[in-house]
């Protein structure tokens, strides 16, 4: 009977030590996917629940929401420093290029004096080549004389000077061109200073008189006195 009873306990430990040692081993099965499946902290050593208040989750949010600003914010001042280095480049070479300007009016002037007096072939040949490079040169920055003579005269690109009668000319035809103008793409660096023509001149002969034609009719409209 004592041995009976011995059996039966020994029996029951060992049971009961295998379900101890079952639930153990679901313990740490559970805790092993639940730190797959969610953070743990690092203080107390475990799983951080997600929830809607979560401190570290709006804090994650917030970074990239203020790291996607920051990109943005940065690709503006790319394209702003860009647009800045494009306009005081461009200045730059206006300006430049109005420097010149007197330059190139002197060597026009040079080689219609030596046409005027008849010079030497030679000395009037090396002016135009002068002015042919110069010109060769400076329409690789831009620069291009403005197109003015026997054209219709543009208040935006043409300074006029003068306006003279022309038979051969329309009113507002540009009949000579006092000063060449340049500009360097679109803005206009220099106008031309121009003479316009006014338009045929109108004899003397040809002006028509007062009209009376109103006056005399009032006359006629009002009634005699007997």
């Amino acid at each position: 009977m004592k041995n009976h009873s011995k059996t039966h306990t020994g029996a029951e430990g060992k049971e009961h030590h295998e379900a101890k040692d079952e639930k153990s081993a679901a313990h740490v099965h559970a805790h092993d996917k639940t730190d797959k499946q969610q953070p743990v902290d690092a203080e107390t050593d475990k799983p951080v629940e997600k929830t809607a208040d979560d401190p570290v989750a709006a804090k994650i949010a917030g970074l990239e929401d203020r790291h996607l600003r920051l990109l943005a914010d940065f690709d503006n001042y790319r394209k702003r420093s860009m647009k800045d280095r494009e306009s005081a480049s461009r200045l730059v070479r206006e300006n430049m290029l109005m420097e010149f300007l007197p330059v190139i009016d002197n060597i026009e002037l040079g080689m219609n004096a030596a046409l005027a007096h008849k010079m030497d072939k030679v000395f009037v040949d090396g002016y135009r080549m002068i002015a042919d490079q110069l010109a060769v040169a400076l329409a690789k920055f831009g620069l291009k004389p403005q197109e003015a003579q026997g054209l219709q005269f543009d208040a935006n690109v043409h300074e006029a000077i003068q306006m003279v009668q022309s038979d051969e000319h329309p009113a507002g035809t540009v009949v000579t061109v006092v000063r060449k103008g340049y500009q360097s793409g679109e803005v206009v660096l220099r106008p031309a200073q121009v003479i316009v023509s006014s338009g045929p001149a109108v004899p003397v002969g040809d002006e028509k008189p007062a009209e009376s034609t109103g006056q005399a009719a009032d006359e006629s409209a009002k009634p005699v006195a007997e």
